[in-house]
């Protein structure tokens, strides 16, 4: 089990039971057995994209913010600073040559590297 995944169950947990819900509830809404959806929120399983979207709406919240303003702090971090890397990286890439040369070529360019 992955950190990420128990981050995003222990959230899902925590707004099921702030909405007065149990696990039977969510799972018929998402059409999943309880045990299915106990997973997710046990970090066992991984809540797709849907799964998170139907929930957002349910919850009327934004879950990918609400992650966002509740992550702990070494996720934060660590997101930071690979931000700050990859921008770099980026920004270097971008210049162009010190050659003199006005022709500028693109073969700098990766779409893996836009965010």
């Amino acid at each position: 089990m992955g950190e990420i995944t128990i981050f995003w169950g222990t959230l899902l947990r925590q707004l099921r039971e702030k909405h007065k819900l149990n696990q039977a509830d969510i799972a018929g809404i998402l059409h999943m057995s309880r045990a299915s959806y106990s997973n997710i929120e046990t970090g066992r399983k991984k809540p797709s994209a849907e799964t998170l979207a139907i929930l957002s709406n349910i919850y009327n919240v934004d879950l990918f913010q609400y992650a966002l303003n509740n992550m702990p702090e070494q996720f934060v971090r660590e997101q930071t600073e690979f931000k700050t890397e990859r921008t770099a990286k980026i920004n270097k890439k971008a210049r162009p040559s010190d050659s003199g040369s006005r022709h500028h070529s693109l073969s700098f360019y990766n779409p893996d590297d836009v965010e």
